[in-house]
């Protein structure tokens, strides 16, 4: 009998093509986090390592403003490379800045007249033209770095000549190839691309008028297979920006299409669609005002739905709502609002609930040994100082006790155990956000969305919304409202009076 196993080894090792290894528990815990836990939670976990991922939507939808906190959050992996290519050249410091929470000298670094970097950077920003020269570009880098590949429960860099570095590769008989330790799962190069519309061909830039038609969706067809089939090996990701337009004199079907061909739809691991939508009611219209935490000021906030239409890696057709912080005290918001996510996060893993318009959260630690108005968990969220909140709202725990503002250890202890986001994302790491978030669905929490009851006031293009979530160009529809609808506003911030 033929010994299939050792044929395939041989043949494969002398090839180099050799098995790779693939775990749920590694994608996990070595993504980059999108900035928003309900994202997070309803794409698997962020963006996985070695993927392709496409953020689109309409215009003034909050694209970039995801693709911003991807980068706060990749910028902290300190062994992952990061370059942005802002082909749009719209890129606003000041809000960029404001989200990223640090000056941005230190993220994208000073050089030197003779082109030595004076402070290096910890992402790589360009302002390109060309579409083609940046597929080669990001080509030639997939050619010359190792494969990153998973072995026996440990990371390593796989070369096919031996490597000039501090450890010694070891030479597997098996495979014929170098292997180096790595010090973790993480991607080794991440590529943001805002926008793939404004990609220009080469043939464009010559301005010849008569260039054929289709120019853009032919570069795609044709380079992105060159990026797209070392990704997964090479543990490198790409975080592009898409748009949605509109097809002039649709009769028929959807009016709504994607630029830049089929390519980029099919190519995508991961399609993330972005809509501003309307304010939850109570609420009405697009924007929506909210003292600030402090009681200082007013912060002003836009609503946002976010839906996964593919996704590869988790279960797809989830959606979520999103919250952006538009002006903070009439000054540039911060991007995602940390509060309606964390509350949104607790509503979908069924975590919090509502009782006489006080929110009861179930969340191990010190917040849930009283119930919260709206303001008050906004300040839990939002205030620096945890001491202060710890005395404001009678947290004693015998196990912390007094806290002394100028003890720095009390203070950096308490801020751990009151950072209720950071006790959220570690749900998410660890896999059991998911197991809530389908247990909740389970026992009555919030369904797909093709389940979801819909008005034939709020149809249209043969799409179907929500009736709580009309775009924010449309009328709300007060013609149909279910049962559960009208129980559900009582589960809403906006509902809280202090």
């Amino acid at each position: 009998m033929l010994d299939y196993f050792k044929i395939l080894d041989k043949i494969g090792n002398s090839m180099g093509v050799v098995p790779v290894h693939l775990s749920r528990t590694s994608m996990v815990a070595d993504a980059i986090s999108t900035g928003s836990l309900t994202c997070d939670l309803i794409i698997g976990g962020g963006w996985p390592a070695g993927r392709w991922v496409t953020l689109f939507g309409p215009e003034a939808s909050c694209k970039s403003t995801l693709l911003y906190h991807t980068l706060q959050d990749a910028i902290k992996q300190t062994s992952t490379i990061t370059e942005f290519f802002d082909f749009e050249g719209s890129t606003d410091p000041t809000y960029l800045s404001k989200i990223l929470n640090v000056d941005l000298t230190s993220v994208f670094g000073v050089r030197k007249e003779n082109g030595v970097w004076q402070i290096a950077p910890k992402c790589r920003y360009h302002q390109p033209d060309l579409g083609e020269v940046y597929f080669r570009y990001m080509h030639r880098i997939l050619k010359v770095i190792p494969d990153k590949l998973q072995h026996n429960g440990g990371w390593y860099y796989v070369y096919d000549e031996k490597p000039k570095t501090d450890f010694d590769p070891k030479l597997y008989k098996s495979t014929k190839r170098y292997w180096v330790p790595a010090p973790d799962g993480n991607a080794q190069i991440i590529w943001f691309i805002d926008s793939l519309p404004a990609m220009l061909t080469e043939k464009q830039d010559e301005k010849d008028e008569n260039n054929e038609i289709g120019l853009q969706a032919r570069m795609f067809s044709r380079y992105i297979p060159t990026v797209k089939s070392r990704l997964a090996r090479k543990r490198c990701g790409i975080v592009a920006v898409n748009q949605i337009r509109m097809k002039p004199m649709c009769m028929f079907g959807s009016p709504e299409y994607e630029p830049c061909g089929e390519a980029p739809k099919f190519y995508s691991d991961i399609r993330l669609q972005v809509r501003s939508c309307s304010v939850p009611p109570p609420g009405k219209g697009p924007i929506l005002e909210e003292p600030c935490w402090d009681g200082i000021g007013t912060d002003k906030y836009r609503y946002v739905k976010v839906s996964t239409r593919k996704n590869k890696c988790f279960s797809p057709f989830r959606s979520t709502l999103m919250r952006v912080w538009m002006e903070e005290k009439g000054d540039t918001g911060r991007g995602i609002d940390p509060v309606f996510d964390v509350y949104q996060y607790l509503v979908e893993t069924g975590q919090v609930t509502v009782v006489k318009k006080a929110y009861i959260i179930t969340l191990p630690g010190l917040w849930t040994q009283r119930p919260w108005s709206w303001i008050e968990f906004k300040e839990l969220v939002l205030n620096p100082n945890k001491a202060e909140v710890y005395h404001k709202f009678n947290l004693n725990d015998p196990a912390v006790g007094a806290v002394d503002p100028s003890n720095q250890d009390a203070q950096a202890k308490l801020s751990t155990m009151l950072d209720i986001r950071q006790v959220c994302k570690a749900q998410i790491k660890s896999d059991e956000a998911f197991r809530l978030y389908f247990d909740a669905m389970c026992q009555g929490g919030k369904s797909s969305p093709k389940e979801e009851k819909t008005c034939g006031m709020c149809t249209k293009f043969h799409k179907d919304e929500m009736c709580m979530e009309v775009e924010a160009d449309q009328a709300g529809c007060d013609q149909w409202k279910s049962e559960e609808q009208e129980e559900a506003e009582l589960d809403l911030p906006e509902a809280i009076e202090e």
